[in-house]
C-alpha cells in the first residue's frame, strides 16, 4: 500500500520557505474578517503600522521574522551554497534489491509553480488557519523527477497538506518551532509530512529503457491495483537567517534586531528559512488516498529516553505494509526516531525488537540496530526500512496479528509503539467554507490497512483553535440531517470574535457555552458519529454558521466497540488524523452594494489595506495605496481572481489550485471576489465613482 509499496526512489536535500509571518499573530491579523486587528496598538495608526511592525520592541518584531515574504517554496536547485541541492540518491528494486547506480541517480526533484512570462513561478505555502502550526498547504503546478532526457513529469492533481506535525520535539537540542531570535542561523525542531500523488494517464514518462529503477517503477504503475505516482516528503531541522549562506540575497540579517534595522532603513528582501528532506517516490494504489499517508499506523506510547540521556520523549508513528509477493514487511520511518543535534544525526535508543501480538502470544520478527535508523540509513532509504520474512508463517501472523516496536529502558521492557488497528484519513485536510456553501468532506477508514469490518462508525470530534484562548461570551452549535450525507452545521469561532471589553451575554435557548478547546455539540455528547460504507468511505456536509476557524478529529471504531472518549482540549498529538477547516468571512450581501458606491476609498479600506499592511510585499508589485496604479491593473487583477463557478452547492475557482491566484494567502471571501470583479469592469469602462 501507497509509498511502502515496490519499486521505490529515494531523493535528500532542502526546500526554502519564505512565508509572511505577520498573519500568524492574531494581534495583527483577524482571521475572521480578514481585517487588520483592531484597535490597532497604542499611538499606532494606518499611515505609521508599517513602520511599526518593521521595529524591533519589547524583545520582539511585530511582523515576526518574514515580513516582506511572497508565500514561496521549492526544493533546492541550485548549488554553490551551503545548501544541499535535492536529488535522487538511490532506489528499491521489486524484489527488494537496493540500486546505487544508475542513470536517474543524481538527478533532481522539483515541485513547480505556473508558468508567468515564461519562468515557473514559486509554489505556494498556505496556512488554512493562519494561527496554526498544523495545518499548512503547499499549492504547486507540476512535479519534475530526472531530467527532459531521463524522468518523469505529471501536473498537479492534488495540493499537499502537512501531516504529523512537530513544533518543537523532533530535534532534541531545539525547544522552541519558531525562534529565528538566536542570532546566526537560528533552528528549531519542527517537522511535517507532507504527500501528493499523480494518475498515471496524467505523467510524462522519458527514456525508462536507459534507467533501470525508472524502468521497473513505470512497469509496476501499469500494473492491476495501482492508479500512478505518489510523493511523501519530510521537511525538519529548519534553520533561520540564512541570507548569504544558504542563497546569494545581499542583504544578510542575523536575528530580529538586524532585520528590523534593515527594514527600517528602506531594504525589502525575502529572509526564507531551509530545511532538510528526504522522501520517496513509489506507486500509488487504487483506493488509497491521494495526499494523506496511510497504511498500518503503529502510534506512540510512552515516553522514551536515548541511551546516556535522562531526556524523555515519545517516538513519532510508523507506517507498516505487509509486501506479501515479496515476503517483505516495510516500515516507514520517516517520522519516527528524532534528531539530537545541529547536524541531525539521530538520536540513539540502542536496538529495538518489532514484535507481533497475537492473542496472548508475542512473536519477535526483527531487531533494528542503531544502524538501521541512524543518519546514513535514514538519508539512504528515506527512513524506509524492509525486513525479509524467511519463516512463511510469519507472513500469517503479521495480516492477523498487532504489530509493536519494543526496546529496553533500564531494567524493564517497554512498548514505544503500538498498532492502532483503525484509521481514518482525508484528502480533505484543509477546507474552505464559503457563506451559503456546502461542501463536502469525505474519508477513508481503514482496520490494519485494510477494509474495515461491516458496521465500523466514525466519530468526528469538533474542536476551536487550540493557539487562542476563546471567549466565554461566544457559543456555537451542531446540527445533522439523517443517513451518511449528513450535515454538520459548525460555528468556527476565534479569539478576535469579541472585545476583552465587551459584556457577558447568555447562549440563545438550547445552545452551549463553551470554554477554549473544548468539543462543540448542543446535545452534550462528545461529537457525532457517522456510519463507514462498504468502501470504507464515510461523508459529512459541513455549512458554516459564522466566519472563522476548527479542527474536526477523525475518530474511528468497530462494530463491536464502544463510542470512543474524546480528549476536551485541542492538545491531541499530530498524528492523529483531522482536517482544519476555514469558514470564509460573509460577505455576500457586498452583491447588493450599488456602484456609485465603490469609491476608492470603500476599496482600499475594505479590500486593498489589509493587504499593504499585512502583506506588504503585493505593494512591492503594485502600490496598493496608490489609486492610480491599482485602477490601471485591472486587468490582471481580474486574471489572478479567477471565475467562480458553483456546482453541487460547492463553489469552484479557476484560479484557486494555481500559484498566481490572488490573493495567494486565499482568505479572499467570495462575496469580496465577485464585488472586486465587478469594480475592475466599472474601472474598464471608465465608470467607478
Amino acid at each position: 500500500m501507497s509509498i511502502l509499496s515496490l519499486p521505490r526512489l529515494y531523493f535528500t536535500g532542502e526546500i526554502f520557505w519564505n512565508p509572511d509571518t505577520a498573519n500568524n499573530s492574531a494581534a495583527n491579523y483577524n482571521e475572521s474578517s480578514n481585517q487588520v486587528t483592531t484597535p490597532l496598538p497604542e499611538g499606532v495608526t494606518y499611515d505609521t503600522y508599517k513602520r511599526y511592525m518593521m521595529t524591533y520592541q519589547k524583545g520582539q518584531l511585530p511582523s515576526g521574522w518574514n515580513y516582506f515574504g511572497a508565500h514561496g517554496c521549492n526544493f533546492v536547485d541550485y548549488e554553490n551554497t551551503l545548501a544541499q541541492k535535492t536529488k535522487i540518491v538511490g532506489g528499491t528494486m521489486a524484489d527488494g534489491s537496493y540500486v546505487k547506480d544508475d542513470l536517474i541517480l543524481g538527478k533532481g526533484v522539483q515541485i513547480v509553480g505556473n508558468i508567468f512570462n515564461d519562468k515557473p513561478t514559486p509554489c505556494r505555502l498556505v496556512d488554512v488557519d493562519p494561527y496554526a502550526y498544523w495545518a499548512s498547504q503547499i499549492f504547486f503546478d507540476h512535479l519534475t523527477i530526472g531530467d527532459q532526457k531521463t524522468g518523469i513529469q505529471g501536473p498537479r492533481h492534488h495540493r499537499m497538506y502537512s501531516y504529523w506535525v512537530s513544533p518543537n520535539s523532533r530535534n532534541l537540542t531545539f525547544t522552541n518551532a519558531e525562534a529565528p531570535k538566536g542570532g546566526a542561523g537560528a533552528a528549531s525542531g519542527f517537522c511535517g509530512v507532507w504527500q501528493t500523488s499523480i494518475p498515471f494517464d496524467q505523467l510524462t514518462i522519458t527514456n525508462e529503457e536507459g534507467s533501470e529503477l525508472l524502468a521497473a517503477l513505470t512497469e509496476a504503475m501499469k500494473q492491476p491495483g495501482a492508479q500512478g505516482l505518489m510523493i511523501r516528503f519530510c521537511s525538519y531541522r529548519t534553520l533561520y537567517y540564512q541570507n548569504g549562506l544558504r542563497n546569494k540575497i545581499s542583504q544578510q540579517p542575523r536575528n530580529d534586531e538586524d532585520l528590523s534595522k534593515l527594514y527600517l532603513a528602506g531594504e525589502i528582501f525575502d529572509n526564507p528559512a531551509y530545511s532538510l528532506v528526504v522522501g520517496s517516490i513509489g506507486i500509488w494504489n487504487q483506493e488509497e488516498p491521494a495526499t494523506a499517508p496511510a497504511g498500518r499506523y503503529l502510534v506512540p506510547g510512552p515516553k522514551i529516553s536515548p541511551q546516556n540521556s535522562s531526556q524523555e520523549i515519545q517516538l513519532g508513528p510508523i507506517l507498516a505494509q505487509l509486501n506479501r509477493k515479496q515476503k517483505i514487511l516495510s516500515l516507514d520511518l520517516i517520522d519516527t526516531f528524532p534528531e539530537c543535534d545541529r547536524a541531525a544525526h539521530k538520536a540513539d535508543f540502542g536496538s529495538l525488537r518489532v514484535q507481533l501480538i497475537n492473542g496472548e502470544a508475542v512473536t519477535d520478527i526483527a531487531t533494528l540496530s542503531y544502524n538501521d535508523y541512524n543518519k546514513k540509513a535514514y538519508e539512504t532509504q528515506a527512513g524506509i526500512v524492509d525486513i525479509p520474512l524467511s519463516d512463511e508463517s510469519l507472513v500469517e501472523k503479521i495480516e492477523t496479528g498487532q504489530l509493536v516496536l519494543s526496546l529496553r529502558q533500564g531494567l524493564r521492557c517497554v512498548r514505544a509503539l503500538e498498532e492502532q488497528l483503525f484509521t481514518a484519513v482525508s484528502d480533505d485536510r484543509g477546507v474552505y467554507v464559503e457563506q451559503d456553501e456546502l461542501p463536502t468532506c469525505t474519508v477513508h477508514v481503514r482496520y490494519k490497512g485494510v477494509l474495515p469490518p461491516a458496521g465500523t462508525r466514525l466519530l468526528v470530534a469538533q474542536y476551536t483553535n487550540g493557539w487562542g484562548i476563546i471567549s466565554p461570551t461566544n457559543w456555537a452549535t451542531q446540527s445533522m440531517s439523517a443517513q451518511n450525507s449528513m450535515v454538520l452545521e459548525s460555528k468556527f469561532i476565534t479569539q478576535n470574535q469579541s472585545s476583552k471589553n465587551s459584556e457577558p451575554q447568555q447562549p440563545p435557548s438550547g445552545q452551549v457555552e463553551i470554554a477554549s478547546g473544548e468539543v462543540i455539540d448542543t446535545d452534550h455528547t462528545k461529537g457525532k458519529i457517522f456510519e463507514v460504507n462498504p468502501e470504507g468511505i464515510a461523508t459529512f456536509t459541513l455549512s458554516g454558521i459564522s466566519p472563522g476557524c476548527c479542527n474536526l478529529q477523525l475518530i474511528p471504531f468497530g462494530p463491536n466497540e464502544p463510542v470512543p472518549q474524546t480528549k476536551k482540549e485541542n492538545n491531541f498529538p499530530g498524528y492523529f488524523n483531522y482536517t482544519t477547516i476555514r469558514v470564509m468571512p460573509f460577505d455576500n450581501d457586498l452583491v447588493n452594494k450599488p456602484d456609485n458606491e465603490l469609491t476608492w476609498e470603500f476599496m482600499y479600506n475594505n479590500f486593498f489595506r489589509v493587504y499593504n499592511l499585512i502583506y506588504p510585499v503585493m505593494s512591492e508589485v503594485i502600490p496598493l495605496d496608490d489609486r492610480t496604479l491599482m485602477e490601471g491593473a485591472w486587468m490582471q487583477i481580474k486574471a489572478v481572481l479567477g471565475e467562480d463557478i458553483q456546482e453541487n452547492g460547492e463553489i469552484k475557482n479557476s484560479m484557486w489550485e494555481s500559484t498566481m491566484y490572488m490573493s495567494v494567502t486565499r482568505d479572499l471571501s467570495l462575496g469580496k471576489r465577485k464585488l472586486l470583479q465587478r469594480w475592475c469592469n466599472l474601472v474598464s469602462r471608465d465608470a467607478q465613482p
